[in-house]
């Protein structure tokens, strides 16, 4: 009982501790944009506003951005069953969501890009290997299900965690 209730108790700091370092990545990123921005710009309102849009353009069309293909997952070099080191499979995922991304639910490990169309997922289950094969993360690309009008996953990415 009392190495079960532990269990739980890391695996809320796990999902706390990597949902922070989302947050705290996407506010440090535009909180530079922002100081970029003001660096550029003169003090008219129409100037501002044009170095403002070109400059978060020019990010989100950059590699370090979100990616922008029907096959997001094959751009990241991501295949299936491949292995890779959690700090790389979390900078994968911030590329993959890019700019606006969200927690669906908070606490629930799963990740929706501000389109809609990209899900990263790190479910308790998932990164304490109870199925699968082992730890792991998902990368998901959504598609239009005709029969329902709703969203299914069209392809996925199971990535498996070496550390």
């Amino acid at each position: 009982m009392i190495l079960q209730g532990m269990q739980k108790i890391w695996k809320a700091e796990i999902l706390e501790t990597v949902s922070q370092g989302f947050r705290k990545a996407a506010t440090a990123e535009a909180n530079v944009l922002l100081a970029k921005a003001a660096a550029i710009t003169s003090p008219t309102a129409t100037n501002t506003i044009t170095a403002t849009k070109h400059l978060f353009q020019k990010t989100i069309l950059s590699k370090k951005s979100t990616v922008r293909t029907l096959d997001a997952i094959s751009e990241l070099g991501l295949k299936n069953g491949m292995r890779l080191p959690t700090n790389k499979v979390l900078e994968m995922a911030e590329k993959f969501l890019g700019i606006g991304y969200k927690e669906a639910i908070a606490g629930s490990g799963r990740f929706v890009s501000a389109d809609g169309k990209r899900v990263f997922r790190m479910g308790l289950n998932d990164l304490l290997g109870k199925h699968s094969g082992g730890p792991h993360v998902n990368f998901e690309l959504l598609v239009p299900n005709l029969k329902t009008g709703k969203v299914k996953v069209g392809r996925k990415a199971h990535i498996y965690l070496t550390d």
